[in-house]
C-alpha cells in the first residue's frame, strides 16, 4: 500500500513546490498508460494505484509484521 501514498505525496509536493516540473507531465503520461485514457491526468495515476492495491488485497506493512521500530532498518 506504499505506492499510492508515495504518488499522492509526490504529486502534492510537486504542485506546491515545483508546479512547472516536468515530473507532473510524466505522471500524466503514466496515468495515460495505466488507465488507457488519453485524457488522464496525474491524479488518475494515483487513483489507479489505490484501486490496484485494493483489488489485489495487498496487505499493509504492519499486516506483514513491520513495526515502527523497524523503520530505520527499512530506510537504511
Amino acid at each position: 500500500r506504499l505506492l499510492p501514498a508515495v504518488i499522492d505525496t509526490t504529486l502534492a509536493a510537486l504542485r506546491a513546490r515545483a508546479p512547472s516540473s516536468p515530473a507532473l507531465a510524466r505522471y500524466a503520461e503514466i496515468a495515460r498508460w495505466v488507465t488507457g485514457d488519453p485524457d488522464a491526468r496525474p491524479d488518475d495515476a494515483a487513483r489507479w494505484a489505490h484501486d490496484l492495491v485494493r483489488e489485489l488485497a495487498i496487505p499493509t506493512l504492519p499486516d506483514v509484521g513491520l513495526r515502527t521500530p523497524d523503520l530505520p532498518l527499512v530506510v537504511a
